[in-house]
């Protein structure tokens, strides 16, 4: 090659430390990318996840061999072990084996050191690194447990790997090593531990997602109607399907409006929403059991609602979850209606039982006194007969007004009805333990 002036080499190096940097974040962008469609945490994507990327970083590698580092006219190193070494750290020995075997693929296909004594150890040192990173990968206990100890022991670990390679390759690989070590050293140090924290990165934010799309599945699973709020603000953070029924709205017309926005506009239910929400606010939690809420028909209906304030990352969160109890007490008051009802009908029946008896033989002796010819001496006996029911159906309307429990009289079984005799006499007392 022609020689070339110093500011000429010093032009050289950075351009192509530039492409091979831009080379790393292409491969961040397309980690992140198949991340989207084959995440981490699925184990049926594990396999077409660590394929998919094998072959991606395999495709960087040979284009990193290819786009090499010129140090001087005649000088090159480059940095392929690097991609191979991420994607086996952070997916495993099978995407970084995948990776190195392409790298070695094209490094037997002629390029490089020749087909002389460097071929081999060539080949060799990405196959160990990609094996290496699955073994870094398996101490981490997977990708998303890598740390800084873990990039900077693989680094070494890479670092001594190239360094046999290059050892292995005789006196001329020697000679080489001794004037690009530094280089070597830096590139695939830095490389592996810089672009392995943006990795890093992007695995906790593929774990999150997963997290939040899990939490939000769970969310929309849960039969009643659930809100996280801001306290400070009032602004609805997350809700789930539930709730969405309820108001009659989607997800993304809740999440961003006040709180009170969905309150009712009667004043009085809205000062029952209001309470509720400040005694949850103020003492940390609340419960009501029959909040008035019109539905989208304009129909009364009524939530039961808890709430209750979490902390979690430093922030304070306001949860509330209502249900929707109209069901519940319109079932509640049709059974007290029932109750009220069969106690109508049984208290009907025994006042016409109780006076019925009394009665006909009111109105047989008066009935007598009218049309029979009675001596004188026999109406008084009939007078006082009519004097003893009247006396008597009295005494059955007196104990009407003093009911005060319920007693059942089951002598007919098909036709129940209250005993007003023991349901109007006092309670009898317990017996004093001092006499």
């Amino acid at each position: 090659m022609a020689a070339r002036d110093a500011a000429g080499e010093a032009m050289e190096t950075p351009g192509h430390l530039i492409e091979n940097a831009g080379l790393l974040i292409l491969g961040v962008l397309v980690y992140s990318y198949v991340g989207r469609w084959l995440p981490s945490h699925r184990p049926e994507g594990r396999l077409p996840r660590q394929l998919v990327l094998g072959l991606l970083f395999g495709a960087i590698t040979v284009v990193m061999m290819i786009e090499r580092i010129e140090i001087r006219d005649g000088l090159f190193i480059d940095a392929r072990w690097v991609p191979v070494a991420l994607v086996g750290l952070f997916e495993g020995a099978t995407a970084g084996l995948i990776a190195g075997g392409i790298g070695a693929a094209y490094r037997l296909w002629g390029w490089g050191w020749g087909w002389g004594a460097g071929a081999l150890p060539g080949v060799l040192s990405l196959l160990l690194t990609g094996l290496a990173a699955g073994l870094v990968h398996s101490w981490a206990g997977g990708g998303a447990r890598v740390g800084w100890r873990h990039t900077l022991a693989l680094g070494g670990v890479v670092c001594l790997i190239v360094a046999g390679a290059y050892l292995a390759a005789g006196q001329y690989g020697a000679r080489l090593l001794a004037h690009v070590w530094w280089l070597l050293l830096l590139t695939i140090v830095l490389g592996i531990t810089l672009v392995g924290t943006i990795l890093r990165d992007q695995v906790e934010r593929e774990r999150l997602l997963e997290e939040r799309a899990r939490f939000r599945a769970v969310l929309d699973e849960a039969t009643d109607a659930i809100r996280i709020v801001d306290p400070d603000t009032l602004r609805i953070l997350e809700t789930n399907r539930k709730d969405s029924e309820l108001m009659g709205v989607s997800r993304e017309a809740l999440i961003g409006r006040r709180l009170d926005d969905l309150w009712p506009a009667d004043p009085e239910t809205r000062a029952a929403h209001e309470k509720f929400v400040r005694q949850a606010l103020q003492k940390g939690e609340a419960t009501s059991d029959a909040l008035s809420h019109p539905t989208r028909a304009g129909e009364p209906a009524y939530l039961g609602g808890t709430g209750r304030v979490v902390e979690y990352g430093g922030k304070r969160f306001a949860v509330f979850i209502f249900r929707d109890m109209t069901d519940r007490l319109k079932a509640e008051e049709a059974r007290r209606e029932a109750e009220a009802m069969k106690a109508i009908t049984e208290l009907a029946r025994a006042t016409a039982h109780e006076i019925n008896n009394p009665l006909t033989a009111l109105i047989g002796n008066l009935e007598l006194l009218r049309t029979q010819g009675l001596a004188e001496s026999e109406k008084p006996k009939w007078v006082d007969v009519a004097v003893d029911m009247g006396f008597r159906i009295r005494d059955i309307v007196a104990r009407l007004m003093r009911i005060t429990r319920r007693e059942v009289d089951r002598g007919i079984p098909e036709m129940p009805m209250l005993d007003i005799r023991k349901s109007s006499d006092p309670e009898p007392r317990p017996p004093d333990k001092g006499s």
